[in-house]
């Protein structure tokens, strides 16, 4: 009989229940059949590591600890994402959202594309990766000296060892916390139902290991992997992949390439998976003992005749120098074994992934091998609180390293998620990746800047980004110059205004002001630009700007015009910089050719919950259309705060890399910024690169009155001098992972952007449903024939639909 049909023998006798060791709990404690006593912690992923991470987690490996104690630290990948989708969908459903049905179903379909991704690669032609709940956990047990029972000391003292740990970890920047028996349940299920729901009954009258794996299940192990039978279930193989050398050289930044390689573009793991690296501590006189003696005869045979004939010698001879002087530094031995195990439908997609990986596991100084013969010992050795001496001695898949070496291959990194519910994204790896510019917690102020070259993909994004808020009861106001956003605007039942000579729209900039003192820096810009449209006029001249506004306010208020002011610069006859000024602001006297635009009520009406103002019709007259598009501001936010304070507002101004030129537009934006600010709403300045805003007159007041900054696709000049000139906060690194945020064109395509935000730095990719894709496309068929169905009072949804039966069929 061979070893598969003795070990295949076994398990037709044996329930898989029997092999588990989990027998009961108290207040987070668990009791094990072996001799043991553990505990489970969930902890979270750290999206980037420093000398402190390193040094905190050597410490907590290096640390006294009663021998035998095992640590197993778990970074699972679940296609289930519906817990981390569940609060964005909510927010969306709730009956409170002032959202309409069309904003909500948009918001739904997101939903649905993100939930189908952990199904189907959304990126076939890029990493094949399905979009994975990743979740990190760290298993610890020790073995008890009570018969039959552990004392209640030894309980007592396991607990203080359990906390002394948990503060190690949040040395190291990672939150922890003792996971209940329902959720350690739930993980367990896992294994043996990765394709399941998240299931956490918890049957508190029976035994742990017999509420683990589902009724009837059978685990028939094979040479290459296991198959995983469950009732009514679509069976499940596993395949493990065993580490057999670690690099001589590495960090902590190489374990985390074992999730995948970072750029996302590389091998991913893109299957379901469990990566556990397992610590034991023994008892460290007995194994310093043994390393000593072992080390001694190395080096005797080193030096002699055998290492011509034995070449392997030098290299086992360069490890244990390095080992012993870790020991020399007071660091104690451990052995530690790293196993990557994979869950697929295919026997055939498995073999496939397993070659891709132990390629690239090879291509970062990591042997690694597809697990044959012993895969139950391998498999239930890497359960969670699972291991135990024997096992480790039997399977001989445990390396001996210093505790400063195996704190590098801890499994505990990952791409930044963000935080939030405002927007959905992936990140590189295909995580899913949230931001909110609206968060409290972690945003001073809710303003943002998006940086995008041209082709970026920077109109995907903000459209993206428009249907996520929107869906959310968010009110939008769009200042535009393409028509980038009516089809967006029109399938929400939004208003698209549109500028043109003959608009019978006033924009007096006084009409709807309240708080004079509030709005005296964007007024005074609005009237300086009026007077000076190229260029900064000399501070007395601003002076008297301002002087002459507050003047004509103290007799007339809100319903003075930029005529009563001209007129009141004219009469000051003994004052030629007063004169000088009214001459200049002529043309936007009630007698100017443009003061039929702003002399009389500010009439601009913008009450639905989504506006887009379109001045693209007014590019041929380039200073009318400037001094339109600060009014229209300045009316817009008036209009923002008039309402409700609790409906969160958003306004969006489209291309203001070239105006930020302007002293006065550069002004007016950090004033605006400021004011919005102060009243909980967001603003969003979008332009070309990063030297437009930092090397305008105010940027630096822009850039601090805007928490968040999205960088798109730059060229890698600008972002050298964004890093020589310190215009971002961001370690040196952060600069190189800027440079290769891109954009790939294409139904197949994404675009990058880097979120640099008060609570994180991260990467994420927009990747959108085909409809979506049509309903922003802004070139094209897909944005004629849709712009045709809109001017024809079409539904729009249908059209999109239409469209891709008829062009994608």
């Amino acid at each position: 009989m061979s070893v598969i049909e003795k070990i295949q023998a076994m398990m037709e006798r044996e329930s898989p229940s029997d092999l588990l060791l989990p027998m009961a709990q108290n207040d987070g404690t668990i009791f094990l059949d072996n001799q043991r006593i553990g505990t489970m912690l969930q902890c979270s992923l750290l999206a980037g590591a420093d000398t402190r991470t390193q040094d905190s987690l050597i410490s907590l490996l290096n640390d006294t600890y009663p021998a035998d104690i095992m640590f197993q630290w778990v970074q699972m990948g679940v296609p289930d994402l519906r817990e981390p989708l569940h609060q964005y969908q909510t927010r969306r459903a709730d009956q409170d959202n002032p959202a309409s049905q069309v904003a909500r179903d948009l918001g739904q379909r997101r939903v649905d594309f993100m939930a189908h991704s952990c199904e189907q690669p959304v990126l076939p032609l890029v990493n094949e990766a399905r979009t994975l709940d990743v979740r990190l956990y760290l298993a610890i047990t020790i073995p008890f000296k009570g018969l039959p029972y552990p004392t209640d000391q030894e309980v007592s003292e396991f607990k203080d060892m359990r906390e002394r740990i948990r503060g190690s970890l949040q040395g190291a920047r990672m939150a922890s916390v003792v996971i209940s028996m329902p959720v350690y349940l739930a993980v367990m299920r896992r294994y043996f139902d990765m394709y399941g729901g998240w299931d956490y009954y918890y049957d508190e009258n029976k035994l742990l290991r017999d509420q683990i794996v589902p009724p009837r299940t059978r685990i028939t192990p094979f040479r290459k992997w296991l198959r995983i039978a469950v009732p009514d279930r679509k069976k499940v193989f596993a395949r493990m992949i065993a580490v057999n050398r670690f690099p001589k050289r590495t960090s902590l930044a190489v374990a985390d390439m074992f999730a995948g390689d970072l750029d996302g573009i590389g091998t991913q793991i893109g299957l379901p998976y469990v990566l556990t690296t397992t610590v034991y501590i023994p008892d460290q006189s007995a194994l310093s003992s043994k390393f000593r003696a072992k080390h001694t005869l190395i080096n005797n045979q080193a030096f002699g005749p055998m290492l011509k004939w034995v070449p392997i010698l030098a290299a086992k001879k360069e490890g244990h120098d390095c080992l012993g002087a870790s020991l020399d530094r007071r660091q104690q031995p451990v052995q530690t074994s790293t196993v990557l195990t994979l869950f697929g439908h295919s026997t055939r997609e498995l073999e496939r992934r397993t070659s891709k990986i132990v390629a690239f596991y090879n291509s970062i100084q990591t042997q690694a091998y597809g697990e044959q013969y012993i895969n139950v010992p391998t498999f239930f050795n890497q359960l969670p609180l699972h291991p135990s001496e024997q096992s480790i001695n039997q399977t001989r898949r445990f390396h001996t390293m210093a505790a400063e070496h195996a704190a590098q291959f801890l499994p505990i990194l990952g791409d930044w998620q963000g935080y939030g519910d405002g927007i959905v994204l992936h990140t590189r790896r295909m995580k899913l990746f949230f931001y909110d510019v609206f968060n409290k917690q972690l945003n001073p102020n809710f303003n943002w800047v998006l940086f995008a070259e041209s082709g970026a993909g920077k109109s995907f994004l903000v459209q993206a980004m428009i249907r996520d808020y929107l869906s959310r009861g968010v009110r939008i106001y769009i200042i535009d110059k393409g028509q980038s956003h009516t089809k967006l605007v029109t399938i929400n039942g939004g208003q698209v205004i549109r500028f043109h000579r003959h608009s019978n729209i006033c924009l007096n900039p006084f009409t709807k002001v309240v708080e004079i003192e509030d709005d005296i820096g964007m007024l005074s810009a609005i009237i300086g630009k009026m007077a000076s449209p190229r260029s900064q006029l000399p501070d007395h001249f601003e002076s008297r700007i301002m002087q002459a506004i507050m003047s004509v306010w103290a007799d007339m208020g809100p319903d003075m015009t930029p005529n009563d002011v001209y007129i009141w610069l004219n009469k000051q006859h003994e004052d030629e910089h007063a004169i000088e000024l009214a001459r200049r602001l002529f043309p936007f006297s009630e007698r100017g050719p443009y003061g039929n635009w702003f002399n009389g009520v500010n009439n601009l009406d913008t009450n639905a919950p989504i506006v887009s103002i379109e001045l693209k019709d007014l590019e041929d007259n380039e200073m009318l259309q400037e001094v339109v598009l600060l009014q229209v501001m300045l009316t817009t936010q008036a209009n923002m705060f008039k309402g409700d304070d609790n409906v969160e507002k958003m306004m969006i101004a489209e291309e203001c890399g070239d105006l930020l030129k302007n002293y006065y537009f550069s002004k007016f934006a950090a004033a605006i910024n400021s004011k919005v600010r102060k009243h909980r709403g967001s603003m969003g300045l979008i332009m070309q690169n990063l030297s437009q805003l930092y090397q305008s007159a105010f940027g630096a007041e822009i850039a601090a009155s805007a928490a968040t900054k999205f960088i798109m696709q730059q060229q890698g000049e600008a972002i050298e001098q964004a890093k020589d000139q310190k215009w971002l906060d961001l370690p040196g690194g952060t600069f190189e992972l800027l440079k290769g945020v891109q954009t790939v064109k294409g139904r197949g395509g994404y675009s990058e952007v880097a979120v640099h935000a008060p609570g994180g730095f991260g990467i994420a990719r927009l990747v959108e449903s085909r409809f979506n894709q049509v309903l922003f496309e802004t070139e094209g068929l897909e944005k004629t024939e849709i712009l045709g169905a809109v001017e024809r009072g079409e539904d729009v949804a249908l059209a999109i639909d239409d469209f891709i039966a008829r062009h994608d069929g």
